[in-house]
Order: structure tokens, then C-alpha cells, then sequence
């Protein structure tokens, strides 16, 4: 379990493995998070690193949109299963778009 603690505050997860606090860098959190589960799991770390050089070294960094960049047109599924296009979401106003795995 991981918690996030606003410093100078009690742990609430006082099993908690890993408290961060809410002031803490976002590189300093995922560090953090990533020495925790090379400890917890060094065939998964492993694995990861890997896999993330394999896709570094593949090239792909130079080949995806980079901040600032106009999105291709797409329609997709959201999380209802309804139809969206990046057309009609922009006629609305600006957008921000999350992907996220789903179920593991």
C-alpha cells in the first residue's frame, strides 16, 4: 500500500511500506516507487528495464507525438463503449486526452 501523507501529518498507513509526501517531485515519487518493487519483485524489475530499453532503443521516442504536437483524427471507444472523434471533442473546446490499460 501506498499513502500519501501532506507533511508534518500523521501516517495513516502505518504499514504502509512507502509514504510520499504531497510536496514530493513526481521523479523523486517514481524513483521511489521503482526501488519498492525492484525490492519487492527483481524478476519484474528486470523485465520492465528490458522491456523499457527494447522499446528506447527501437526508436519509438523519436516517432511519438511530443507536447504540443496536433493529435491525428481518431474516433475510439470511451469508457461507456460510446463512439467519441477527436473532431467533435475539439468543437467543444480544448482537449486532454488519458489513455489507461484497464484491466490487468
Amino acid at each position: 500500500m501506498v499513502g500519501l501523507v501532506p507533511r508534518g501529518e500523521r501516517n495513516p498507513y502505518p504499514l504502509s511500506p512507502i509514504t510520499y509526501h504531497l510536496d514530493m517531485s513526481l521523479a523523486k515519487t517514481l524513483r521511489r516507487l521503482k526501488e519498492h518493487s525492484a525490492e519487492k519483485n527483481p524478476a519484474l524489475a528486470e523485465l520492465v528495464d528490458r522491456s523499457t530499453r527494447e522499446l528506447r532503443e527501437s526508436g519509438i521516442m523519436e516517432r511519438v507525438l511530443k507536447v504540443g504536437n496536433a493529435a491525428p483524427p481518431f474516433d475510439l471507444r470511451n469508457i461507456r463503449g460510446e463512439s467519441v472523434t477527436l473532431v467533435e471533442l475539439r468543437e467543444q473546446g480544448p482537449v486532454a486526452i488519458s489513455f489507461y490499460r484497464g484491466k490487468w
